[in-house]
């Protein structure tokens, strides 16, 4: 992809941090995607309900449903979800295990390198539209 986000990808930010939610859309919008913000769980879920995403990026730890909780209802939904990138700060194994087993794409331990989240972002759209083999595990510098 050339690190150029082809027009129409669609990423939808969840993070209870306002001004995390901002910066990320900041950056994303730099490089071409086209950004919504949710404050939680629940209002991600709504917004999947109700508009496309070719991918999410969601915090773990949010109040009303944290990313775990987010997880486990999208697995259970009928229809395919979007790869799904989640962020924490922290390293417990029970926590990224259980993210995988959920279908997280990638966890992306906090701090970050935006340059990092860039990256992972547009290889899980990719793998998307390829149907590619997602990460495993990725961690923050």
């Amino acid at each position: 992809m050339n690190g150029v986000a082809p027009h129409g990808h669609r990423i939808l930010i969840v993070d209870d941090n306002e001004d995390m939610r901002q910066a990320l859309i900041a950056v994303l919008t730099l490089r071409g995607y086209h950004c919504v913000a949710a404050d939680h769980g629940e209002s991600a879920l709504r917004c999947l309900d109700t508009d496309r995403f070719h991918l999410v990026i969601s915090d773990y730890q949010m109040p009303v449903m944290d990313g775990i909780q987010f997880l486990e209802t999208l697995k259970k939904r009928p229809t395919p979800s979007p790869p799904v990138i989640l962020l924490t700060a922290s390293t417990s194994e029970e926590l990224w295990r259980r993210a995988f087993e959920l279908g997280a794409y990638v966890v992306i331990l906090k701090p970050f390198a935006t340059q990092e989240l860039v990256a992972v972002s547009a290889r899980a759209i990719e793998s998307r539209d390829l149907n590619l083999v997602p990460f495993s595990k990725l961690e923050g510098n």
